[in-house]
């Protein structure tokens, strides 16, 4: 080939690279047989529920409506966060509280006039970010919606202040708007619940501020600011709490068969003196006992109010038809990961040199050999706990955990018994069940699950959950006992508890673990080999996230849900041995979160649903009632198929984890003649694509797919999550399942930064190409020595 065909090619080549977008088909449809004699096990009908705890402000600040952060001024560090105050002398005191489980309150003196604000429950964090930023932390973050009218309330003791007290919703439209609070009631020298109505005016956010006019003294104290329209407002079942109303339709979109709750941050504690029991959170606020949360910092003094109690868990699973699925401690205070592992170096270092626990630390702890400042640092925080023979290893554990044999474990064991009684006992017959009734609950909730423990593992968790389990089981012998396997997915806690679970304890193992893309994908089959006849599996914590993303939002992206979506097959598939399963954290405030694989983020005005939201809310509600087998041999496709032979509809979950779009067949035989073929669906070109405030780029779509009387095809969008619904037989398909109407599924066009930087170089090269190419041709393929006119040309040239 000459030097002119081969330019030209080549920038053709090039030119074609450059404008061309390929999507690569399979050459021939992968076929998936459905057949009705493939029909297996029984799929549970608990499958996918939902764990709530109180972490990066879900409940507090989120689910909870009260606008007040630190209404009892309770903080452990730092009692009068949230709070500042003007023309007031204040003073945290503790003398003569309303109760005894709510000791702190603010005496406050005023002197003519003066405010007390409170700013909510702020952002603490730059956007997007873990960077603390002092300004947001400081900037009044209470919901202020128009036109809606909001409860104020307080507890006050009167000790010589004479003068008026008001409020005022302390923001741009609404500073102006002052209420006098009638205080006619105030006695001196006792407790007295004050209150008021107030209207916003516009849609912003502020504070709430006290305002007092007059001279003297006064106590205050469990302060509160709802909005008279939220979920549970004038409800007697919800007595003490209202909820608000988006973030418990969110919850209510997803259809959970079950909620756990409160999780590990609700029932852990910094020693057996502070660790929380239910009793604590139940009756009037005023009457809660509240706890420093495990996610606590110098940054976020995180409290927990406590105000979503147990009561309150309850009754949102009644109204939701969800299983309650209530976590007790086994008596055993909060440990995380770390702390575990430090408890357990200390048990083997007593016995040893420091040269042979520095070679254990090598050898058997990972730690590298070469890393002298770390070994010595693990070493320094071993020896801090001044563990030097089993005695004092066993005086340490008494400082964390309840000892069976012990008062004080066997009064835990009979607080455990009572929450049994409490949601099940008859209100006339039981004590505790009365109590029910005067929360506002006259009828049983019908518990029938109780989990000890949550992400516990090891001897000690194992000694007291064996002496709760007895004890539970004594009393209540059918209750659903769940029992905790640790908190990572392969390691000897799951293995001791799936055998001990499934012969001397039979209970339900809890399996918790947070993973990576990668270790999603590559398990799907990780429940296929596990026991049918042994312990049956509850998965009640996991999670993955996008370690490589550049953000806090784009974390939980169309790749993530994806790779769940494909692990998620697998408890389908596997059904008959995993029970229930839960996605966690539910919910997190944008700025002031703990973590970043969440399924839903909020502010104080709205909130946003993450691809994992929408691929829950498609498994969750399109899922039959038994398995149906099916094998399928394709790379990065992953299946699950169930059925409703009563409704007379196939659930075909289809999971496309490529980057190539692809083609399938689907045939049916055994079920009758197909009606109606639907797919709901998630995908987006970019596996990084992810949703923000304000900007939705994933989202669920349904389009009708064409079939005959047994088959049909179907095309998979790369990166996609396809849920689809074949109704047959007498099912002409109009009661499938449709989203919500109150769903917003529009979306914005993303493009990734770095496809940005690629088509800008691609933009620009293409003119730099042009000037290029004229160049070369003019300059070497129009003047080679080749046949044709070019010859021609050079010789009329010489002459």
């Amino acid at each position: 080939m000459n030097i002119k065909k081969i330019i030209s090619v080549a920038l053709s080549l090039c030119i074609a690279s450059s404008c061309l977008t390929l999507t690569a088909y399979a050459k021939e449809n992968t076929t998936l047989a459905i057949n009705k004699s493939d029909i297996s096990h029984e799929v549970s009908p608990m499958l996918f529920g939902i764990s709530l705890e109180d972490v990066s402000y879900s409940c507090d600040g989120g689910l909870v409506s009260n606008l007040v952060n630190n209404n009892s001024f309770e903080f452990a560090t730092n009692p009068e966060y949230a709070w500042s105050f003007d023309g007031v002398s204040t003073v945290v005191s503790k003398e003569n509280p309303i109760c005894a489980a709510n000791p702190s309150y603010e005496l406050i003196k005023v002197d003519g006039k003066g405010t007390v604000e409170n700013n909510g429950f702020a952002e603490i964090y730059k956007n997007n970010s873990y960077k603390y930023s002092k300004k947001s932390a400081e900037t009044a973050d209470m919901a202020f919606k128009s036109g809606v009218t909001y409860n104020f309330s307080c507890y006050v003791k009167n000790v010589d202040y004479d003068g008026k007290i008001s409020i005022y919703l302390d923001s741009k439209s609404n500073k102006d708007n002052i209420v006098q609070v009638p205080t006619t009631t105030v006695g001196k020298n006792e407790w007295t619940k004050i209150s008021a109505q107030i209207k916003s005016s516009s849609d912003e956010d502020g504070a709430l501020a006290i305002l007092f006019e007059g001279n003297g003294s006064l106590q205050l104290d469990c302060v509160s600011l709802c909005a008279v329209d939220s979920y549970g407002a004038g409800d007697g079942h919800w007595k003490y709490v209202t909820l608000r109303n988006d973030m418990v339709d969110a919850i209510k979109n997803l259809k959970p068969s079950f909620i756990r709750f409160p999780g590990s941050a609700g029932i852990g504690g910094g020693s057996v003196d502070s660790m929380m029991t239910w009793k604590d959170t139940i009756g009037d606020i005023s009457q809660r006992r509240q706890s420093s949360s495990i996610y606590s910092s110098d940054e976020n003094p995180y409290n927990n109010s406590n105000s979503m109690g147990y009561h309150e868990y309850f009754q949102l699973c009644e109204d939701l038809a969800a299983a309650a699925v209530p976590v007790v401690s086994a008596g055993i205070t909060y440990q995380g990961e770390q702390d575990k592992e430090l408890i357990a170096d200390a048990y083997n270092k007593i016995n040893m040199t420091d040269e042979q626990f520095t070679d254990y630390l090598v050898n058997e702890r990972g730690f590298d050999e070469k890393d002298s400042d770390a070994i010595a640092k693990r070493t320094e925080s071993v020896n801090k706990l001044n563990i030097k023979s089993i005695d004092d290893f066993n005086k340490y554990i008494d400082t964390v955990a309840l000892k069976p044999g012990t008062d004080a474990f066997d009064n835990y064991v009979q607080d455990v018994l009572d929450l049994i009684e409490y949601a099940n006992g008859d209100a006339q017959g039981t004590y505790w069940g009365a109590l029910r009734a005067a929360n506002g609950h006259d009828e049983p909730f019908n518990m029938e699950y109780i989990e000890i423990g949550s992400g516990d593992e090891g001897s000690i968790y194992q000694r007291n959950y064996e002496a709760l389990y007895n004890a539970i089981k004594k009393v209540y012998p059918d209750i659903n006992i769940i029992t905790s396997a640790g908190e990572k997915a392969d390691s000897e806690a799951v293995n001791t508890a799936i055998t001990k679970s499934g012969s001397s304890f039979k209970a339900v193992v809890d399996e918790h673990y947070s993973a990576d893309v990668d270790y999603l994908l590559q398990n799907t089959k990780r429940y296929d080999s596990y026991d049918r006849e042994g312990a049956e599996i509850m998965v009640g914590e996991y999670s993955a996230v996008d370690d490589a993303t550049s953000n806090v939002a784009s974390a939980n992206n169309i790749e993530t849900a994806v790779a769940h979506a494909a692990f998620m097959t697998g408890f389908e598939r596997n059904s008959d041995v995993v029970k229930m399963t839960s996605y966690v954290p539910a919910f997190a405030k944008i700025n002031a979160n703990s973590h970043e694989n969440n399924l839903v983020w909020f502010d104080s005005q709205s909130l946003y649903y993450t691809p994992e939201y929408y691929n829950q809310l498609l498994f969750s509600n399109n899922t039959g009632k038994e398995y149906v087998n099916t094998s399928l041999n394709e790379d990065g496709i992953y299946q699950s198929v169930t059925v409703d032979r009563d409704k007379q509809v196939l659930y075909v979950k289809l999971v496309n984890s490529t980057n190539s779009t692809k083609k399938m067949s689907v045939n049916l035989d055994g079920f009758g003649k197909i009606n109606k073929v639907s797919n709901e669906s998630l995908a987006h070109d970019y596996k990084s694509a992810y949703n923000e405030l304000g900007k939705q780029r994933v989202a669920p779509q349904e389009k009708a797919v064409d079939s005959d009387d047994s088959s049909f095809d179907i095309k998979l969008e790369k990166n996609s999550v396809n849920v689809i619904r074949i109704a047959y037989g007498s099912n002409n398909g109009d009661a499938l399942y449709t989203f919500p109407k109150s769903l917003d599924l529009s979306v914005k066009k993303y493009v990734p930064t770095a496809a940005k930087v690629f088509i800008i170089v691609i933009c620009l090269s293409i003119p730099v190409g042009g000037v290029a190419g004229f160049y070369l041709y003019t300059k070497v393929i129009s003047k080679s020595g080749g046949k044709g006119n070019g010859k021609k040309n050079k010789k009329k040239k010489r002459k």
